[in-house]
């Protein structure tokens, strides 16, 4: 079930399109009976009016990436995400986890930093052998030791992952999945920063030109996190069972959680 979310006062003002609503996940890592219930619900609820408003002409999903690692089913969340890009408008944007995920298949970069990060339990959910991955994580150093993966994983998940853009843009606002480098113009921002910045975009006081809407550093208490210019939906889903949803319609927005 869903359970709306109290906000402190907040002075972030934003619209989208007229006549849009987009649903906004931040990071499943996972989590599939979470996610579930999210699309469960966005199944509902696009046909429901808000804000006073008529029902959208046109509905989006936006997630904003880490759909791997940690939970116990990442390969369900990304066959589940698959299928629901057929009925609905979606949006797929890349995470670190993706990143890692992906570096190591293709013998990019050494395994050890992405089995430790959930990277196992990815490979548990693809049904890959232990000994495999036992070999994986004795041959830490060796990228030639895990020449394998990429015929162990289905090509439609592998296309799904290459597939996945850095950062969306709609009216006012800007989804990435870690943040922006706040020293650089929108146009200018690089795929590594919007993967993997923390401190430098959380801390910073410039003023930017979108409203950011990010995931990747989860919240202490599992509640949206906001800056000046920005809004953090990564809740900690895997640890705290609470994935979250925003919800953008005109210059309206409200949140629901997993509960």
């Amino acid at each position: 079930m869903f359970t709306p979310v109290a906000l402190k006062d907040i002075c972030i003002q934003g619209r989208i399109p007229d006549s849009c609503r987009h649903y906004v996940l931040g990071d499943i890592h996972g989590r599939l009976e979470l996610l579930q219930q999210v699309l469960d619900f966005i199944r509902v609820d696009h046909q429901i009016a808000r804000f006073d408003a008529a029902p959208p002409g046109k509905v989006t999903l936006i997630c904003l990436g880490d759909y791997v690692d940690r939970g116990e089913d990442s390969s369900g969340v990304i066959e589940l995400l698959s299928r629901f890009s057929v009925e609905f408008d979606c949006v797929f944007l890349k995470g670190n986890h993706e990143e890692m995920m992906l570096k190591v298949i293709y013998q990019q970069s050494d395994p050890g930093r992405w089995l430790i990060n959930g990277g196992i339990e990815t490979l548990e959910s693809y049904g890959i052998a232990p000994e495999v991955i036992a070999a994986l994580r004795k041959g830490a150093g060796d990228t030639a030791s895990h020449s394998p993966l990429a015929q162990m994983i289905p090509v439609s998940h592998l296309e799904f992952l290459h597939a996945l853009p850095s950062c969306y843009q709609s009216g006012d606002y800007y989804f990435a999945h870690a943040g922006i480098n706040p020293e650089l113009t929108l146009a200018q921002q690089r795929p590594e920063d919007l993967l993997w910045v923390r401190k430098t975009f959380l801390e910073s006081e410039k003023s930017f030109e979108k409203i950011i809407v990010h995931g990747h550093t989860p919240t202490k208490d599992a509640r949206p996190g906001f800056g000046p210019q920005r809004i953090g939906i990564d809740t900690g889903a895997y640890a705290s069972n609470r994935l979250t949803c925003l919800i953008l319609e005109g210059g309206q927005r409200t949140f629901l959680q997993t509960d």
